[in-house]
């Protein structure tokens, strides 16, 4: 038989077991103090983040709120957007709406526009609104007005990502001695060179609108809506800041110039008027100058980020880039899509044309909820914040989901 273990004293066995007790519990003790104190500490960064979630919430909410509260009445006829001008500037003779600074750029250029435009045939308006888009309106350094890459000027500018997307970056441009020199280097680059069968093709057609489409596809500028921002500049700043810079009898006489109707013949318009505003190859396309130049207006916008209630190029909603495209025009219509469709001219299908507008949403609803502004052959533009993206300014196909939802077309 096993030999039998000696007994442990009671008082020993009973010390052990209570010694044994006590650790046990501060053991216990003080993991319940740190799960305490670390749902304490998560408690109150939780609660610290909400907070911040709430104002952030609040602020987007009351920006949005003062964007709302800038609705006003459709059609309501007012000058168009410029910086305001001090009263002893309004007493130089500049006229009202108009910036003194651009009216002085245009009235050096406009010269030397027109005294290129008889060498080349490139009506002076192009040079105009090229010179004023690449530079600012004369703000560039080193008189480089055409952005023309080259040595001399170091200057912030950007370059179109791969979606359409601005990034800014730091670039080296041409700078020249005088304006004259960055008019001649301009002639010398877009009618030679990569550029040389672009400018062959304008000499025979004299369309101005192929040519700036070649010029942009040919590599001058990364900016996918370059030709288009340099249509529109040229339709409203050029208008507005050196009529007498359009379609003149000069342009006709110009060796190898368009034929028999000056600008009006090649995408610009000789005749004054807006109805006319974009030329005859829009024309062509069912699109008069009015509707070009809004549409022009809004794809500026193409890229902007999605913002409920935005109204600029930091956000912009769908019914915000109608109204922005509209008002940069100098008319204002309502702010919000089912506003817009309620003020405007609703269109039978045959009869829209591109740059006209189209409204999305429950047929059976008292409003619209999406508005976009069509573009021919079953293209919209819009800005969308659909589930799947993208969550932009974008030209696209009619999605299928907004063409089983579509309400009307419409003309503002």
């Amino acid at each position: 038989m096993p030999t039998a273990l000696p007994p442990i004293p009671t008082d020993q066995y009973d010390q052990h077991a209570q010694d044994r007790f006590d650790a046990t519990v501060q053991a216990h003790r003080a993991s319940m103090d740190a799960t305490r104190q670390q749902q304490a500490d998560a408690g109150r960064a939780a609660f610290e983040q909400t907070a911040r979630a709430h104002d952030a919430e609040r602020a987007f909410y009351d920006t949005a709120a003062q964007h709302r509260a800038a609705m006003v009445q459709p059609t309501a006829p007012v000058a168009p957007e410029a910086p305001a001008m001090p009263e002893a500037v309004a007493a130089t003779g500049v006229p009202p709406g108009t910036d003194p600074g651009r009216a002085a750029f245009f009235d050096r250029m406009r010269p030397l526009a027109e005294a290129h435009r008889a060498r080349t045939g490139i009506p002076s308006e192009v040079y105009l609104a090229v010179a004023a888009n690449e530079s600012n309106f004369g703000n560039a350094p080193g008189n480089s007005l055409f952005g023309v890459k080259g040595t001399g000027v170091v200057s912030p500018t950007w370059e179109a990502g791969p979606g359409g997307e601005r990034v800014p970056q730091t670039a080296s441009f041409q700078g020249y001695a005088s304006p004259e020199e960055s008019f001649a280097d301009f002639d010398r680059l877009v009618t030679s060179g990569r550029y040389a069968d672009a400018y062959r093709r304008f000499r025979a057609s004299g369309d101005v609108d192929q040519y700036l489409g070649d010029l942009q596809q040919a590599g001058y500028a990364t900016d996918p809506n370059w030709a288009r921002r340099i249509r529109a500049v040229a339709d409203t700043t050029v208008r507005q800041y050196a009529p007498a810079a359009r379609g003149d009898q000069a342009t006709r006489d110009a060796p190898g110039g368009p034929p028999g109707g000056g600008m009006a013949q090649t995408g610009f318009p000789g005749a004054e008027g807006v109805s006319g505003a974009l030329g005859s190859r829009f024309d062509a396309a069912g699109e008069d100058g009015a509707r070009a130049a809004i549409r022009a207006r809004a794809q500026d916008y193409v890229g902007t980020p999605y913002l409920w209630g935005g109204m600029s190029d930091r956000g912009i909603d769908c019914s915000g880039l109608v109204h922005m495209a509209y008002r940069r025009l100098g008319r204002l219509v309502p702010r919000d899509a089912d506003q817009q469709e309620e003020a405007a001219e609703e269109l039978a299908e045959a009869d829209v044309r591109r740059g006209d507008l189209v409204t999305y949403g429950d047929k059976d609803a008292a409003g619209a909820t999406h508005i976009a502004f069509w573009l021919g052959e079953g293209r919209i533009l819009h800005a969308t914040d659909r589930d799947l993206g993208p969550h932009a300014v974008v030209e696209e196909p009619e999605p299928e989901e907004y063409r089983r939802r579509r309400r009307r077309f419409l003309r503002l």
